[in-house]
């Protein structure tokens, strides 16, 4: 996410990891000294576990959040590396974060 733009607050799962994603990259570009960035994507993943679908996505993005917070104690040329490896897993986690709709139940 660009700091000249405000934060979406959509909701949605895939808009929630577009918003984290957008930050991550904000993150990356600043070789993780940005805290507005990463301050972004907390509040995107924090956002994106109150709607987790199931428990196996809240404890993922648990972990993510973790690994984020500590970005700033890593040394500075291992915080690029360690962004990227959030980003893919973020990206790995989109499908579980869905929640598809169930089918209509007595319905013909």
């Amino acid at each position: 996410m660009s700091l000249l733009a405000p934060p979406s607050h959509d909701d949605r799962p895939d808009a929630l990891v577009e918003e984290c994603l957008s930050s991550l990259r904000d993150l990356w570009r600043s070789r993780g000294e940005n805290r507005i960035a990463r301050a972004q994507a907390e509040a995107a993943i924090r956002r994106m576990r109150s709607a987790a679908a199931s428990e196996q996505a809240d404890e993922l993005l648990a972990s993510i959040a973790a690994r984020l917070g500590a970005i700033r104690t890593l040394a500075p040329d291992a915080r690029q590396p360690a962004i990227q490896e959030l980003a893919a897993e973020l990206r790995a986690l989109d499908p579980l974060l869905v929640t598809r709709p169930s089918p209509p139940i007595g319905l013909l």
